[in-house]
């Protein structure tokens, strides 16, 4: 009772001032990998994906990308890889994806252990749809795969001509170098 207590009075509205502003200081760094994929990257001494969201907000307007995203795939629903999932949805108007046993969780995140609740923000609620087999952009054709070693629906993405995986976490990534052995990997997501 007292520790709903103080969440309610003390930690919530922390939470709240720290997405406005943070108390520590975010690194953003973007870069090109290969051409037509682009890597932006957020981070601090402290990781609060929600936190960025503001260098996150800045730096999709810098490069253009609240006029091209069309689409935005969460390769599975865990608060780290999803935390910002509004913001890119308010944004852009960008679709989001996942994996069709993702999609509950994605849309009525469950609660969290505190430490996941410290480290990286409450999951907030999407609007999400199942993934199609496949997504076509004017360049590239990626394949999903379905790929459950990391949690129940987690995905990577397979452009077989340009020879990329894209994955979101770095179990599957050693899954899928020894997958892909003959393969160069370039891993963007």
């Amino acid at each position: 009772m007292i520790s709903r207590w103080v969440r309610r009075l003390v930690w919530e509205p922390y939470e709240r001032a720290c997405r406005i502003l943070p108390l520590w200081p975010f690194r953003t760094v973007v870069s090109e990998p290969t051409d037509g994929v682009k890597y932006i990257r957020i981070d601090n001494a402290i990781v609060r994906y929600p936190w960025a969201r503001r260098s996150l907000r800045k730096t999709l307007i810098q490069l253009g990308a609240d006029r091209t995203i069309r689409a935005v795939v969460n390769t599975h629903p865990h608060e780290d890889h999803t935390g910002n999932n509004d913001l890119i949805h308010e944004l852009t108007g960008a679709q989001l994806l996942a994996h069709p046993s993702a999609v509950r969780d994605l849309r009525f995140p469950p609660a969290l252990p505190w430490y996941r609740r410290f480290l990286f923000g409450p999951g907030p609620a999407s609007t999400v749809s199942a993934v199609p087999p496949f997504l076509a952009t004017p360049r590239f054709r990626l394949e999903v795969l379905d790929m459950p070693g990391h949690c129940a629906g987690h995905i990577c993405l397979w452009e077989p001509k340009q020879r990329w995986v894209f994955s979101g976490s770095d179990f599957s990534r050693s899954n899928l170098v020894r997958s892909f052995v003959n393969t160069p990997v370039p891993v963007g997501l």
